[in-house]
């Protein structure tokens, strides 16, 4: 890796309804900032009949080529919806083979930093919530195992949407009283945070969802020691704010920065920096593991540290 990696995270797409005009506009600007990396958190697809169709899925894949390096998606709650599929396993498998890969989950190497993608797997098994983000067993137990095997290698975590005691922004009205705020919401919420807890090398998850833009004080939240990032949507949004993620990691130091697709320029006060190297938050983390830790700054409930950790 080299003295700064970039990495560019797009938060629900919703290719193809009514915004189309605009894509070419967000992939020039996406391409111009030059990442190394394009993570994109899921929903793929529009809104309307054709939303988690192949033909949407191809669509929208064919748009997010004409970014200047590789791309990764997880798989969101609209992925999965379409008609066209009479199971979730036939949507999960066209969805894998248009994105040419073969499992919903996936690790990706980047030199002392891993990415984990998780992704949602069922829509219409789902009891209490068509629209919940489940892991289910056998994706967790991967995850696990990752984790395990990368136990002294920093991690980030790709998903749709975040976990439960995350403290990102959720929209209660629509989500949560929906069922499907946070991941297995109806499934056991808690397991998701113990696993988090256990595996102290997990340092950030990217997740979005909302559809709300990056300048609200919880759109970045600090527990445990995670970084828990909430990303906004470059055209489908709900607040106006058109709004990605670019993270810069450096040897010294963690940027998370917002990128304002309609002014096409970062927005700099919306800068959250933790100078801290991965190395340090990944000390830390280890040293505070099964304590019991009171937040260092009320002001911000940040669980993190704030000096150079023991």
């Amino acid at each position: 890796m080299s003295n700064k990696t970039r990495i560019a995270v797009l938060g629900d797409p919703h290719i193809g309804y009514p915004a189309d005009d605009r894509w070419d506009e967000v992939i020039a600007d996406i391409n111009d900032i030059a990442p190394e990396l394009v993570l994109v958190v899921g929903d793929l697809t529009g809104y309307g009949p054709w939303t988690g169709t192949s033909a949407a899925t191809r669509h929208a894949k064919r748009t997010l080529d004409k970014l200047a390096v590789p791309w990764l998606s997880v798989i969101g709650n609209h992925d999965l919806e379409a008609d066209e599929f009479a199971s979730d396993e036939a949507a999960v498998g066209s969805f894998l083979s248009i994105v040419g890969r073969e499992t919903p989950w996936f690790r990706l190497d980047l030199g002392p930093l891993s990415v984990l993608g998780l992704s949602g797997t069922s829509f219409r098994r789902n009891n209490e919530m068509t629209h919940e983000v489940v892991f289910e067993t056998e994706q967790l137990e991967w995850f696990e195992a990752q984790l395990d095997e990368l136990a002294d290698h920093p991690v980030f975590v790709l998903a749709h949407v975040p976990p439960i005691g995350s403290g990102l922004l959720t929209m209660a009205e629509l989500h949560a009283h929906n069922g499907n705020a946070v991941v297995n919401q109806n499934h056991y919420p808690g397991r998701i945070m113990k696993i988090i807890w256990n595996h102290p090398n997990i340092l950030a998850w990217f997740s979005g969802h909302n559809h709300l833009g990056q300048h609200y004080r919880n759109a970045v939240s600090v527990a445990l020691g995670v970084h828990f990032v909430h990303v906004g949507a470059a055209t489908q949004t709900r607040d106006g704010r058109r709004h990605s993620r670019v993270v810069d990691v450096s040897p010294d130091r963690l940027d998370l920065l917002t990128f304002d697709h309609a002014a096409r320029d970062f927005d700099d006060p919306l800068r959250y920096t933790d100078r801290h190297g991965l190395g340090e938050l990944l000390a830390w983390r280890q040293h505070v593991r099964g304590k019991v830790y009171v937040e260092r700054d009320p002001s911000t409930l940040r669980q993190g540290p704030t000096i150079s950790p023991p």
